[in-house]
């Protein structure tokens, strides 16, 4: 048995600059693909706290225009990924 690549689910590990780039970038991928519901996974220790600004931001966005994005908690969420963790729907 194969398995394709996770692509309709976003885990987030990272919170740096390039981490919220990609994170930005999947994310409008999902959206213009029209995945109904964008789940993020988060296990974080944390990092720099624009990144996870940045990230916010875009879940914010993806709401406003009717996407939910739930978020769920995959062993452990410090810090930024515990701020990322409670924005999703």
């Amino acid at each position: 048995m194969s398995f394709a690549p996770d692509v309709n689910v976003i885990r987030v590990s990272r919170f740096t600059a390039q981490s919220a780039r990609r994170f930005e970038q999947h994310l409008r991928f999902l959206m213009g693909i029209g995945q109904p519901v964008i789940p993020v996974i988060v296990e974080s220790n944390g990092g720099e706290a624009v990144a996870a600004m940045h990230m916010v931001d875009c879940i914010a966005d993806a709401q406003e225009r009717g996407f939910p994005i739930p978020t769920v908690i995959m062993g452990k969420a410090m810090s930024s990924g515990a701020l990322l963790a409670a924005v999703g729907s």
